[in-house]
């Protein structure tokens, strides 16, 4: 006599998955070691003007570069919880993806916004509001980057079925496989 077919207890883990989760890993740690140790060093060592440009900032500006470094903060911890969960096939994974993308290509946006709005209060000479702006704008390029590829990746109907797949999946009780 045939014993019935039990069901799948595990469903199938998708490569793209892996490789988006890993990847989302490795740029949250690489931004969270490039945060602030980073800007400390360069402002304090590499920049020629350090003294000029260090002391002459309205308070505002202060304020708003502490905020803008706990919001890197915040969307570099999501990246890589949402990498970690992705790897998991864990449904909240689209969610946290989109959130860290929203915040981060906002935060750029405002960055490169807001740095030429705070050197106009500060006298410096043109070459460095110059060197200063052209950083800004390459911090908007650089810091939008994988966050766009995320907002492009995640709104594909392929990525978004599988996403739902894995909810219905975990709703009947099954873990991803290997």
């Amino acid at each position: 006599m045939a014993t019935p077919p039990q069901p799948r207890l595990y469903y199938p883990r998708p490569r793209w998955a892996k490789r988006l989760g890993g990847t989302s890993i490795l740029v949250g740690l690489f931004s969270l070691s490039c945060m602030m140790p980073a800007g400390c060093v360069q402002n304090r060592f590499l920049n020629p003007y350090y003294d000029v440009v260090e002391q002459v900032f309205p308070n505002w500006y202060y304020c708003y570069m502490i905020a803008a470094a706990v919001a890197s903060l915040v969307g570099a911890a999501l990246l890589i919880g949402a990498g970690g969960l992705l790897m998991t096939c864990h449904p909240a994974t689209l969610r946290l993806h989109l959130l860290y993308a929203y915040v981060l290509i906002g935060l750029s946006v405002l960055n490169a916004l807001v740095t030429p709005v705070g050197l106009a209060f500060v006298p410096l000479t043109y070459s460095c509001y110059v060197s200063l702006s052209i950083s800004a704008c390459l911090g908007l390029v650089f810091g939008s980057v994988y966050p766009c590829y995320v907002l492009v990746r995640f709104s594909r109907s392929a990525v978004k079925q599988d996403v739902a797949s894995w909810a219905e999946a975990r709703r009947q009780g099954k873990k991803p496989g290997l």
